[in-house]
């Protein structure tokens, strides 16, 4: 039995990633099947694109992805993997428009509930500015931007990842899911290492 919960999604599962079905056609085929599961007991099903380039080309990745993803409730991605590989319709116009609709064309296309999509500007090695965005049935919503002294860059996408399912799990609305998730990132940026070590009252 999967108990009830109060978030606006119904949210309760696990996650996946696009590194792991990069390792070999066996290592694609545990995440399909790990998915069935998932939803089979009523799962929320979060994926993370994650996309490495050392690991295979966009096109492979887009042929192995694209299938899973009609498991998938919760999708986050960058702007690029959204087109590239998952195959939502490239937007013009401001950030702001831009990434809400890349991120509408990604949840029809696909069926998700949600995406979420972080962005930065001005990104150098010791400097970047970086916010988010999770769209959801309500619409679009923006965390604020954090100008970020970098440290450490590794692990800042599973830190943001991190944020937004805890978020989501603990029955945040979408706004304040959003603001934790991107200040989860913007933390982990503070830190060497590849583990965020910040609790969740730092955050």
């Amino acid at each position: 039995e999967v108990p009830s919960t109060t978030h606006p999604l119904g949210m309760r599962g696990g996650g996946e990633g696009g590194i792991t079905p990069a390792l070999g056609a066996g290592c694609a085929a545990l995440c399909e099947e790990a998915c069935v599961a998932a939803k089979k007991h009523c799962l929320t099903v979060s994926f993370d694109v994650n996309y490495r380039a050392k690991l295979w080309s966009r096109e492979t990745a887009a042929a192995a992805l694209r299938p899973l993803m009609r498991h998938v409730d919760v999708c986050i991605a960058g702007e690029s993997e959204a087109v590239e590989i998952l195959g939502a319709a490239r937007q013009s116009g401001d950030e702001d428009g831009r990434l809400s609709a890349t991120a509408r064309s990604l949840a029809e296309l696909h069926g998700f509930r949600a995406v979420a999509m972080s962005c930065r500007a001005g990104d150098s090695a010791t400097h970047t500015s970086f916010r988010a965005m999770l769209q959801g049935m309500a619409g679009s919503v923006f965390s604020r931007r954090h100008d970020i002294t970098v440290v450490d860059r590794v692990g800042t996408g599973d830190s943001f990842t991190g944020g937004i399912i805890h978020a989501m799990l603990r029955g945040d609305e979408p706004a304040r899911a959003i603001e934790f998730a991107a200040a989860t990132a913007a933390w982990k940026h503070t830190i060497h290492g590849d583990w965020n070590r910040g609790s969740v009252a730092d955050i």
